[in-house]
Formats: structure tokens, C-alpha cells, sequence
């Protein structure tokens, strides 16, 4: 009978020890880019009169709370917190400890400058987003979902009727200058009808404008936009956008004719869309991202180019139904969360 030296015996217990490590160890949480919310006055539906004024600059949230003390008189506090890279939650969320200062012994409005003396008030607020608009509110226990706060926006449709730059992220050369990135939806003129809204644009670096409509779709927060360069082609752009928060959009788009089929046209937004979020380089898709510019409108009578793109959104729209528009939507909010678009 052969015996074990403890130099192979050494060896035997090393290699079981490293099977084990290896099938024992557990691996990393994914990681996910952090939620950064909009700058803007947010509020909570739950705790209306209270009001938190949030600015960000170089990922630092610093925030202005307006609320009341025990006698009801107005009062407010100020905190900053420094917003993490990461976040372990698929949507971006993290939880944000603020402690509040208080501020008090300043100078009125228009009297002589009297320097405030501020203290540590001993109360804290946690907050947490989950998307750009969208987040939660932790104080003295009390939680409240808060949100930022639209005053004159309206909804729907009219959430559109502004002026706004829009960048494409992959240059097609089917439709010459047209596609460039970098077209400038600034300023944009608008003439509210219904459930669309139409306007016309002028390209950078080009002569001519493109004529656009914006068709809101069966879900409140997306919207079909299709586009079509002035009189030079006979093909446009389809996209299908969500907002995101109240300033910016992000969707993906497709070229097509007025003459293509609609459910090809729907069909094959759905399978962009799929192929932003499954793609290894997602910059090899049509992605396109826009963001408020201007609040300036004015108004637009819709045109027979206008009438033309209308009746394509009409033909679509049927097959953009609740399951495709909930299918796209949660690829458009994977692919955020994931990239940090």
C-alpha cells in the first residue's frame, strides 16, 4: 500500500481548498448607473403647501426645503449630499442622507445685509429617486413619494409644446443631410389639434427645414414622432420617444415611406428598441435623445406635409397597442438604467 507524502498531501488539501472557494464564492452585484434627478421645484400630492427646491452640479444635490414649523409659521432648510456613481438597484435608486441646516437672524427683503446664523437642526431627509422625475421622501419616519412639480406644462400632448434639441445617435446617409446629429428642433412652432401637435424646424448646416408631428400615444408618457425633410424626400423618420422627467426624451426611430406597411413600421420600432438593450454597442443603434431647450412657442397652422405625416401616425398608432408601448417602454427604461442616457 502506497503512502501519501505530505508534500502531495499538501497539494490535495490546497486544490479541494480552491474547488471550494470557487464554488463557494459568490460573485459581485451587478451595478447600475445612479438615478440623477431634474433640477426644479419638487413637492409630495400627500403634503401639499411643502415644497423642496433640488439643484444638482457635478453630481452634489443640494436642496432648499419650504415647509412650516409647529405654530405654522414658514420656514425652511437647506442640505447637500453627494450622489454615488452606482447604484445596486436596476433603476438607479439610492438612499440619499441629508442633514438639515436652519438658518435664522438674516437680514428682510430689501433691508441691510445682517449675515444669518446657521445651525445643525438635528432633523435629517433621506431621499431616493427612481427616475428622473419621480423619487421618495423619508422624514421622522414619514414616508411620501414626491415628484417634480409641473405648474404649466399641462399634460398630455401639450407637455411637448416647447422648443427642443434633438440628437441622433447613429447618422444615416438614406436621407442626406437630414440625418445628421445634431438637428436642432430650436425654435420649434407648434399648432395644438387634439392629440397631436406639428411645427417645423431648420437644420444645422442645411438650408432647408423639416416638417415633424408629434402624436401622443395610448400611454400617457409616450409619444410617436415622425419627421420629413422639407420637400427634398419621400422618406421620413418614425420614432417612438418616452419622457423621461419634464425636459428630456429618448426613443428610437426608423426610416420609412409614406407607403410602408404600418404594422411593419410598428414591428420594427419594437425590434430596434430590442436591440438597444440586447446590442454590445448600443451606439449602433438608432437611438435618438432629446432635451428641452426653450419654453418660447408660437403658433403653426399645419401644412398639407404636416396632414400627410398625420395620416402615417393615424395607420400606426393602432398597432402601437398597450402590450408593444409597455414592451418598449420597459426596453427604453432598461437601456437608460443601464448606459446612463
Amino acid at each position: 500500500m502506497k503512502t501519501i507524502t505530505p508534500k502531495v498531501l499538501t497539494l490535495v488539501v490546497l486544490l479541494f481548498t480552491l474547488l471550494l472557494q470557487a464554488q463557494t464564492t459568490t460573485p459581485p452585484p451587478p451595478t447600475f448607473p445612479s438615478t440623477i434627478p431634474e433640477n426644479g421645484l419638487w413637492w409630495s400630492r400627500q403634503d401639499s403647501g411643502t415644497s423642496y427646491s433640488i439643484t444638482i452640479q457635478n453630481s452634489l444635490l443640494f436642496m432648499v426645503e419650504n415647509t412650516y414649523d409647529e405654530n405654522g409659521n414658514p420656514t425652511w432648510f437647506t442640505g447637500s449630499v453627494q450622489i454615488p456613481v452606482f447604484s445596486s438597484e436596476s433603476d438607479g435608486s439610492n438612499p440619499l442622507t441629508i442633514d438639515l441646516m436652519e438658518s435664522t437672524g438674516g437680514s428682510c427683503s430689501g433691508c441691510s445685509h445682517k449675515a444669518p446664523q446657521t445651525r445643525n437642526s438635528g432633523k435629517q431627509i433621506i431621499l431616493s429617486f427612481s427616475d428622473p422625475s419621480h423619487g421618495q421622501l423619508t422624514t421622522d419616519d414619514k414616508q411620501a413619494p414626491i415628484e417634480l412639480f409641473n405648474f404649466n406644462y399641462g399634460q398630455g400632448i401639450a407637455r411637448l409644446e416647447s422648443a427642443w434639441e434633438i440628437n441622433y445617435q447613429l447618422a444615416s446617409t438614406l436621407i442626406e443631410g437630414f440625418n445628421k446629429i445634431g438637428t436642432n428642433f430650436s425654435p420649434i412652432s407648434f399648432d395644438s389639434s387634439g392629440n397631436l401637435i406639428g411645427g417645423s424646424d431648420t437644420v444645422i448646416g442645411e438650408v432647408s427645414s423639416s416638417i415633424y408631428l408629434i402624436h401622443q400615444t395610448a400611454d400617457p408618457d409616450m409619444y410617436l414622432i415622425t419627421t420629413q425633410p422639407g420637400f427634398s424626400s419621400n422618406q421620413c423618420r418614425v420614432g417612438i420617444y418616452i419622457l423621461t422627467g419634464l425636459n428630456a426624451l429618448i426613443g428610437v426611430y426608423t426610416l420609412a415611406n409614406a407607403a410602408d406597411n404600418p404594422q411593419g413600421i410598428a414591428n420594427q420600432l419594437t425590434l430596434i428598441a430590442k436591440e438597444s438593450f440586447t446590442s454590445p454597442d448600443p451606439s449602433q443603434v438608432l437611438i435618438s435623445t432629446a432635451f428641452r431647450s426653450s419654453n418660447v412657442i408660437s403658433k403653426l397652422i399645419l401644412g398639407p406635409l404636416n396632414i400627410s405625416l398625420a395620416d402615417l401616425a393615424s395607420k400606426i398608432d393602432p398597432f402601437l397597442d398597450s402590450a408593444t408601448l409597455a414592451n418598449i417602454k420597459s426596453l427604453l427604461l432598461s437601456l437608460i438604467n443601464q448606459n446612463d442616457l
